[in-house]
C-alpha cells in the first residue's frame, strides 16, 4: 500500500545498484518517486494513470528541480484531465509540440538548426547520431538526464562548430566560415576530426537546405575534405610493441594502462578508456560492455585475462558517481588522448635511440613509422590469426564484429571461453613480446587449438 512521502524521505531514498524503483505517493494519485540505478541513481517524477482500458505514464521532471510539492500538484492537474475523461497526454503532446515549433529561443540560428536536423533525421536514420551531434558542437544535457534522447534540448560543447558560430543565422554562414573553421581543426593537429566533423555539418546544411525555408543555400557544398583518407594496414612489429610495452610506464598509470589494456583486449580506445566499473563481473574476470558504449549498439563480452586483471587492480581508486576506473575527476573519464599520443610517441623514440646507442649504432637514424591507437585493435586482430592460428570467427567475436551469419551460430554462452582462452594466448603472446625473450624451441603456435 502507498504511503504518502515526505521531503525527508524523498531526499533519503537510495538507488539499487541494478535495477530501477518507483515508489508511489499517497498524496495524490498516480504520483510516482523514481530512482534510477547506480551508477547515476538520479530521481525524477512519473504520473501514472489508466484511461478507456490502457495504461500510460507521463515524466513530470526531475528531483529535486521539481519538489514533492511541485511534483504532486502537477500529478493532480493531470488527474484532473483524467477524470474529465480526457488524456493528460495529449496536452503534453501539444505543450512539446509547441516547444519544437517555437524551436526555443535558437530558431533559425546554426545551433537550433543543428537540433532541428539530428530531431528530424539523424536520430532515427544514424546508428551513430549522438557522434553526429557532439561534431556539430552539442550533447546531451548533463542536468536532464531524463532528456538525454531529446536532441532539442541539447546544450552546446564549447570550442566546437555550434560555439564558433554562437547566436548567428544558419543562413549567414559563408563557405569561407566552414573552410576556416575545418581547416583550424586541421591545423591543430586532428585532420581526421576536421574530415568527420565535414561530414557531419555537410549532413545538416544538406538536410536544412532540402527540409527547411531557412538556408537557400548550402555553405558546405564546395568545401573538401583537408586530409586525403587510405584504408589503413598498420600493425605494428614485435619490436615496436615491446617498446610500446615500455613506453607506457613512462606515460603515468591511467594512460599506460588504458593504452596496455587497448592492446590486450582489442577494444576501441573510448570503450576502454570508458570502463566503468558496474561493468566487471565481481572477480573482474570478465567485462561486459553495454551496447549504448558499443560501436555496433550490441552487449559485448570481454574476457579479462590475469594480466589485465592485474593491471586493473594496480590502478588507484578515484571516487567517483559514475565509477569511472580511468578518471581524474570523478566526473568524466580521461581525455587528452591526442597529447599522450604525442608523448607515447616521444617516449617511443627516446627508448629506441638508447637502445641503438647502447648497440653501437648512430641513434640519429632512429624512426618509428607514424600509427593510431587504433592499430593497436587490428595488430591484435592480425597477430592473433597470423601468429597464434586463433580460428578467425573467435577474433571477430572478440572485436565485436560477429557477422549476422556466425551470430546464428554462436551465442554469448558458446563463445565465452573460446574467447578466454584466445584472450589468454594473446596476453601471453604479448607478454612475451614484451620481455624481448626468444621464442621457444619445438613449440606449437600459442593458441593453435583454440575454437568454437
Amino acid at each position: 500500500m502507498a504511503k504518502r512521502l515526505t521531503d525527508a524521505a524523498v531526499k533519503a531514498a537510495k538507488p539499487d545498484p541494478t535495477k530501477r524503483l518507483e515508489v508511489a505517493d499517497a498524496g495524490a494519485a498516480g504520483l510516482h518517486l523514481v530512482i534510477q540505478p547506480l551508477p547515476s541513481g538520479k530521481k525524477s517524477w512519473a504520473y501514472r494513470y489508466r484511461l478507456h482500458g490502457k495504461t500510460a505514464k507521463l515524466t513530470i521532471g526531475p528531483y529535486p528541480a521539481f519538489s514533492l510539492t511541485e511534483a504532486r500538484e502537477k500529478a493532480q492537474e493531470f488527474d484532473r484531465t483524467r477524470q474529465r475523461g480526457d488524456d493528460p497526454s495529449l496536452g503534453e503532446k501539444r505543450r512539446k509540440r509547441a516547444l519544437k515549433e517555437a524551436h526555443v529561443a535558437d530558431a533559425g540560428t546554426f545551433a537550433g538548426e543543428a537540433r532541428r536536423y539530428l530531431d528530424g533525421y539523424a536520430k532515427s536514420h544514424q546508428r551513430q547520431w549522438r557522434e553526429t551531434a557532439r561534431m556539430l558542437g552539442l550533447r546531451a544535457d548533463p542536468q536532464k538526464p531524463e532528456e538525454k534522447d531529446s536532441p532539442l534540448s541539447f546544450v552546446v560543447i564549447p570550442k566546437s562548430a555550434a560555439a564558433e558560430w554562437a547566436g548567428r543565422l544558419v543562413s549567414s554562414i559563408t563557405t569561407d566560415d566552414v573552410r576556416d573553421f575545418i581547416q583550424g581543426i586541421r591545423r591543430r593537429g586532428a585532420p581526421i576530426a576536421a574530415n568527420r566533423t565535414l561530414a557531419a555539418l555537410k549532413g545538416c546544411f544538406a538536410w536544412l537546405k532540402d527540409n527547411t525555408t531557412r538556408l537557400p543555400i548550402d555553405p558546405s557544398a564546395s568545401v573538401s575534405k583537408p586530409q586525403k583518407e587510405v584504408a589503413r594496414d598498420r600493425v605494428l612489429t614485435h619490436d615496436e610493441i615491446r617498446i610500446l610495452w615500455l613506453a607506457c610506464d613512462e606515460l603515468g598509470q591511467l594512460f599506460g594502462t588504458s593504452i596496455k589494456l587497448m592492446l590486450l583486449t582489442a577494444q576501441r580506445r573510448d570503450e576502454v578508456g570508458g570502463l566503468r566499473r558496474p561493468e566487471l563481473s565481481p572477480d573482474a574476470a570478465m567485462w561486459t560492455l553495454p551496447g549504448e558504449r558499443a560501436k555496433n549498439g550490441k552487449e559485448h563480452e570481454v574476457p579479462l585475462t590475469p594480466l589485465a586483471r592485474q593491471l586493473l587492480q594496480a590502478l588507484p581508486r578515484v571516487q567517483s558517481k559514475a565509477k569511472l576506473v580511468f578518471t581524474t575527476t570523478g566526473e568524466t573519464a580521461v581525455s587528452g588522448w591526442s597529447k599522450t599520443k604525442t608523448k607515447l610517441d616521444r617516449e617511443m623514440l627516446a627508448i629506441l635511440r638508447k637502445e641503438m646507442a647502447a648497440r653501437g649504432e648512430d641513434p640519429a637514424g632512429a624512426e618509428i613509422p607514424g600509427w593510431t591507437l587504433h592499430d593497436l585493435r587490428r595488430t591484435a586482430d592480425t597477430l592473433m590469426n597470423d601468429e597464434l592460428d586463433i580460428a578467425p570467427h573467435v577474433v571477430e567475436a572478440i572485436l565485436n564484429h560477429v557477422r549476422k551469419g556466425d551470430e546464428r551460430r554462436y551465442n554469448h554462452a558458446k563463445l565465452r571461453e573460446p574467447k578466454r582462452r584466445a584472450l589468454e594466448a594473446w596476453a601471453e603472446h604479448v607478454a612475451w613480446i614484451a620481455a624481448g625473450k626468444p621464442e621457444p624451441e619445438a613449440a606449437e603456435p600459442v593458441g593453435a587449438s583454440v575454437d568454437g
